[in-house]
């Protein structure tokens, strides 16, 4: 078996964590928090929120008022349903996605119909009509496939939680006609990383200031609660990290970059496919391995337990396989995403890896 430090690691200790989250330090926030204290204004749209939405804005390449930010991303993907979809048809949603996505469709009060994902992990399009309800995922940080919408008209959803690299330039690359909404996360594991919190984006400025209104209640500028709501706006503490994260994203992007080539150079050395985002070289939490096929998968798991390497299966088996969500499913199948599940496994990645990290993995990998 394989050594680190000269000890065998042929049993359960952990010896590399799948994820250490690495937010701004305190030297990094100091500004931030400083200016907190100069307004008093540490909730309700402040100044920090609105320079966040503005850097998106420029990122994502919109105007700042098709920008809105939210406590967290479920419940942006929740309000952002709930005012699309008033007359609650049915959302097309990938059965394989993390399940928040699922609960945040439930949690509106609406409904979803499932479909089988295609080779690149993204839902399959086919036979999908073109004034429907989509909620699309972008999987693992990848970028939306626009040509499989290339005629789509409807309302489109879409769940960029860990894409924020790959949704670059979107809004002026995007030719999508009907209204379309984008989420991205500001989760601890996300890059760039916040305390919490959600970036959104829509085509549609009446759609941002109805969700704007949706995360204080349903209040407009008066003390009149206009629609139904409920509070999800995100505080000044919130802002201010996650802009202390945008400020060292470039620097960010670089460390990624070299640790992505490390863990493809891996994976190509042992005849492992990778995520679709890795291979594109979006910047993204997640170094996810394909197998053959399930028996090495399944030897690829052992291997990695009795040396210390956790791995996680991010999204579980599929939304038809959790038992939150199975009674409100009929017994479908999917053999895409099964296939997928069986033959997949992500491993140890984020910025703190270092050359020995990726040796020892490397040399655990020898075994499988």
């Amino acid at each position: 078996m394989a050594e680190r430090n000269g000890v065998l690691r042929y049993h359960k200790v952990v010896s590399i964590r799948i994820f250490k989250p690495s937010l701004p330090t305190l030297e990094q926030l100091a500004p931030y928090i400083k200016e907190i204290d100069r307004t008093r204004q540490y909730s309700n749209f402040g100044p920090l929120t609105k320079l966040l939405e503005a850097r998106f804005a420029n990122h994502i390449g919109s105007d700042p008022e098709n920008v809105a930010t939210c406590v967290n991303a479920t419940l942006a993907l929740t309000g952002a349903a709930h005012i699309l979809n008033p007359s609650r048809q049915s959302w097309k949603l990938p059965v394989y996605t993390f399940v928040a996505t699922a609960h945040a469709v439930l949690n509106a009060g609406q409904t979803f119909n499932l479909r089988d994902i295609a080779a690149d992990l993204h839902m399959d399009t086919t036979d999908i009509h073109n004034d429907e309800y989509v909620l699309h995922v972008l999987p693992f940080g990848d970028s939306f496939p626009s040509h499989a919408y290339q005629n789509f008209q409807g309302n489109m959803l879409i769940d960029a939680a860990a894409s924020y690299d790959a949704v670059r330039d979107f809004a002026s690359k995007m030719h999508l006609k009907g209204r379309v909404v984008l989420v991205v996360s500001l989760h601890p594991t996300k890059y760039p990383g916040g305390a919490e919190g959600a970036l959104i984006y829509s085509n549609d400025p009446e759609f941002i200031e109805m969700f704007h209104k949706w995360t204080v209640f349903g209040f407009d500028n008066s003390r009149r609660s206009l629609t139904l709501g409920t509070n999800a706006k995100m505080s000044e503490y919130s802002a201010a990290v996650a802009n202390a994260s945008l400020d060292s994203w470039n620097e960010k992007k670089i460390l990624i970059h070299n640790k992505m080539d490390k863990a493809l150079t891996i994976s190509q050395e042992f005849g492992f496919d990778v995520n679709p985002a890795m291979k594109k070289r979006y910047i993204n939490p997640y170094w996810t391995v394909f197998t053959q096929d399930q028996d090495r998968l399944e030897r690829l798991k052992v291997i990695l337990r009795k040396s210390g390497v956790e791995y996680r299966t991010w999204w579980g088996e599929g939304l038809h396989k959790h038992p939150s969500l199975t009674r409100a499913l009929s017994m479908q199948i999917f053999p895409v995403c099964d296939q997928v599940v069986n033959r997949s496994v992500s491993l140890p990645f984020y910025e703190e890896l270092n050359d020995e990290d990726f040796s020892y993995i490397e040399s655990v990998l020898v075994h499988v």
